[in-house]
């Protein structure tokens, strides 16, 4: 039986793409034997040599000519509106790879509504050439294995609607960060404490996040874009002002107390200590906050939504 040059060039791209998931990346690739809906393989998030669960869907595509319209972020790619639709509603986030064997070129993107452009045939996407389907990849083919970002953002919300429900009712939340700040990797520990008729428990405990591009003054409300984080005031001021008294307090050691300062309270803290989110202790090995958070906008529009949806 002849087989034809298309689909050697397409078992070559199945292979490499195989090659690279087992080899490089350490995951798992699982070739699906009927490819007809367009989805060619199922790629499995490893983590520490355990199983996650989380998988990829992977159409695979193979030849120079993948590679031969551009803009200028990346190549153009250009499919039928069925093939889009059901990668849109597949219940696996969709990547789509593409491999020039000639030059090695190996890039991927995930499909996205709001990666896609809509055209009078079918629909277009770019895939950018820093998307590079290698180790480097790793992270962002990780964050996408957990869905869309539109979904992923709406199931975020979701699983924070017990703690909005309790500020909305009265309740006080606090996120409690230890932020190892000699890290390369911006490590840090974060534990979420309800505070409920005087009494505080910890509903949350999340031992291992990391952060490593961006300062956890940007990471911590990234977490939570439903709320308002501020300093627990009442937690900071007894660590400010035993700072204060070190830097500006006049000590007598014949009375064992403090006599005068050289600045008022307010004047220093004015000075030195900044007015947004900030840890409340720094040893140069940990840096500690204590935060709380109360809705904002969006918590308050997202619980009113979710009621109208529930009740109507």
């Amino acid at each position: 039986m002849k087989v034809s040059k298309s689909q050697l060039v397409e078992r070559e791209g199945i292979a490499e793409i195989q090659r690279r998931v087992n080899s490089t990346f350490k995951w798992l690739f699982r070739e699906q034997p009927i490819s007809d809906c367009g989805i060619d393989a199922h790629i499995e998030i490893v983590v520490d040599e355990n199983a996650t669960g989380r998988l990829l869907a992977v159409q695979v595509k193979c030849g120079s000519s993948y590679f031969s319209k551009s803009n200028a972020d990346g190549y153009i790619y250009r499919g039928d509106n069925s093939h889009l639709d059901y990668w849109l509603n597949h219940s696996l986030p969709v990547i789509i790879i593409i491999f020039n064997p000639k030059t090695d070129e190996c890039l991927w993107r995930q499909i996205t509504e709001e990666a896609v452009k809509r055209i009078k045939k079918g629909w277009q996407i770019t895939i950018h050439r820093s998307n590079i389907f290698n180790k480097k990849s790793l992270s962002a083919l990780d964050r996408a294995s957990w869905g869309a970002p539109y979904k992923l953002r709406l199931r975020n919300l979701q699983i924070a609607k017990p703690w909005m429900n309790a500020l909305q009712a009265g309740d006080r939340l606090f996120i409690e960060v230890n932020e190892w700040i000699n890290k390369s990797s911006g490590r840090g520990d974060f534990i979420i404490r309800l505070s409920s008729n005087g009494k505080e428990e910890s509903v949350a405990n999340w031992p291992y996040l990391i952060s490593p591009t961006v300062t956890y003054e940007e990471f911590i409300p990234s977490l939570f874009p439903w709320a308002k984080l501020t300093i627990d005031e009442e937690f900071y001021e007894l660590y400010d002002k035993d700072q204060y008294k070190n830097e500006c307090g006049i000590y007598s050691s014949g009375l064992g107390d403090y006599v005068d300062f050289t600045h008022s309270f307010r004047e220093w803290k004015e000075e030195n200590l900044s007015t947004g989110i900030r840890p409340f202790c720094d040893d140069n090995e940990v840096a500690q906050w204590r935060l709380e958070l109360t809705l904002n906008k969006l918590g308050k529009s997202f619980l009113r939504l979710d009621n109208f949806l529930l009740n109507t």
